[in-house]
């Protein structure tokens, strides 16, 4: 038998030893458990592509794998290896960002506060009157910016999404007071859990810039 030939067969044994060994049970059951983490981090970055550009990170993704196998941990319904994210404890995931560099907060400094009515199917954010030159760290060349929110129901069994959205008007980064403002998204998530998005995106003079921030402000499950 030739050399390559042994190596590979030695390897098919070693394959075959991770994937039915009794001793390997342990092992199976946190690739099963990581499985079902990069299969939600999927998930979660496909609704942030649909708001937000420029987001196929791998660093991100990893990110957010990261965060899921903490959450997964809170699944008290089942045992290791066969835990869901439905039975665990998602509002873990709030304060979940894509950010440049720096920390949502830190570039929206305004106050807001957010609700969600399940029967109705409304989700709402609602911004206290704020100074944008003050309180929005915009990066340079920025003149003006737009806030978005969006509403998404997750499905981790189909692996899919519902969402729906906001966008305000480009408002100008200067010294001017906004009034009181009210971003209400309609959706109709039944039982899935639904996630309330904040996010913004910086304009020069229209065009649009690379820099981009999407923070989860708020969840609901049923």
């Amino acid at each position: 038998m030739r050399r390559h030939q042994l190596v590979k067969k030695q390897r098919g044994h070693a394959a075959e030893r991770l994937h039915n060994d009794p001793i390997f049970e342990g092992t199976r059951k946190h690739w099963q458990e990581f499985s079902v983490a990069g299969q939600g981090a999927l998930l979660l970055r496909q609704v942030m592509e649909s708001i937000i550009t420029r987001t196929r990170d791998r660093k991100r993704y990893s990110a957010l794998v990261k965060v899921l196998l903490q959450v997964l941990k809170t699944d008290t319904s089942h045992i290791l290896g066969e835990r869901q994210l439905l039975y665990s404890d998602l509002h873990l995931l709030k304060g979940v960002e894509f950010n440049y560099g720096t920390p949502f907060e830190k570039i929206f400094r305004v106050n807001y506060y957010t609700t969600i009515k399940r029967k109705t199917g409304s989700l709402q954010v609602t911004f206290t009157p704020f100074n944008p030159q003050a309180q929005v760290i915009a990066p340079l060349p920025a003149t003006h910016f737009k806030i978005t929110t969006a509403a998404a129901a997750l499905d981790f069994n189909k692996r899919n999404f519902l969402m729906k959205w906001h966008a305000t008007e480009a408002i100008p980064l200067n010294d001017t007071l906004t009034g009181k403002m009210t971003a209400t998204v309609k959706l109709n998530g039944g039982k899935h859990p639904l996630l309330l998005f904040l996010h913004l995106s910086f304009f020069n003079d229209g065009q649009k810039l690379e820099q981009e921030i999407i923070s989860i402000v708020d969840i609901s499950v049923s």
